[in-house]
């Protein structure tokens, strides 16, 4: 079929279709927060069994960031981190970077040596990855049998 030049056309029910496809986020947003806190308490667990320097606070100050569901808002995730890594709070375990990805040693400005990479964090989310993954779709495949489909 040609669409000529000047010629018009409309598609019923296209309003409806589009409302009702608004309507599958914020039907599916707490089966993506149920999938997503999965997801990530499962990192969170592999990350504090592959701590291996702790001096007692690393492990302990380890926690599951959940991002609150928020009407129309599409994104979710769960971060694991630090107490007060943002806006400079307390977390008593501030050295989960240099911990993480090594560090130079510097004194009076000169570099004297360097101190070896311990990762936990990449390796634990790395390692879980296809489980995590794995999370998000049955949470998604819950909200469309809710809906009415299934992935």
């Amino acid at each position: 079929m040609a669409i000529q030049s000047g010629s018009s056309f409309a598609i019923k029910g296209i309003d409806s279709l589009i409302e009702a496809v608004a309507e599958i986020g914020d039907k599916a947003m707490p089966h993506v927060k149920v999938g997503a806190d999965k997801g990530g308490s499962r990192v969170l667990a592999a990350a504090k069994a592959k701590v291996q320097v702790d001096t007692g606070t690393l492990k302990a100050a380890l926690i599951l960031r959940k991002q609150r569901v928020k009407p129309g808002k599409v994104l979710y995730y769960s971060q694991v981190t630090i107490p007060g890594t943002k806006a400079g709070g307390k977390g008593g375990a501030h050295h989960i970077v240099p911990l993480e990805l090594g560090h130079r040693l510097v004194v009076r400005g000169k570099t004297v040596g360097s101190v070896k990479a311990y990762p936990f964090l990449r390796p634990a989310a790395d390692e879980n990855k296809e489980e995590v993954i794995d999370d998000i779709i049955d949470a998604m495949n819950k909200a469309l049998g809710e809906i009415g489909g299934m992935l």
